[in-house]
């Protein structure tokens, strides 16, 4: 998908040294403190991460093999913590106007997608009966 945590990358065996050096050769951007993404990433994970998010609902079923309609808005999953959200940015990124879905638990960001039971719960919440079904069906 494009997005690192600086975990993940140093799970890829990318020591810190080598981000720096792909950082200055415009090979990684950063998005937030320990998080990058490459020139090609989608731009509605990036801005899951600048919100210090996820993508769920209609933005991220496609992504877990999910099927769901087009949908204007981003669905952007953040811990019930969240707080100074940056929704002008993540909508400049994205341009889409982001729907926030508050976590009731931790959420898992080592990949900027929710997993698919979380994606068919915020789907029910606000997307139409027809739309949520299916995609929870598929």
């Amino acid at each position: 998908m494009g997005i690192y945590s600086v975990a993940r990358l140093e799970g890829l065996g990318v020591p810190r040294s080598q981000v720096r050096r792909l950082v200055a050769e415009g090979k990684l951007i950063r998005i937030r403190p320990g998080w990058f993404h490459t020139p090609d990433a989608p731009h509605e994970a990036i801005a899951a991460v600048v919100l210090g998010g996820v993508l769920t609902a209609t933005s991220g079923a496609p992504r877990q093999g999910m099927w769901t309609l087009e949908d204007e808005k981003i669905h952007i999953l953040v811990p019930r913590n969240a707080s100074r959200l940056h929704l002008d940015r993540a909508t400049a990124i994205s341009g889409k106007q982001v729907c926030v879905h508050w976590a009731k638990a931790g959420i898992s960001r080592g990949v900027p997608v929710a997993d698919p039971l979380q994606i068919v719960i915020d789907s029910n919440h606000c997307q139409p009966r027809l739309t949520a079904a299916a995609l929870a069906d598929s």
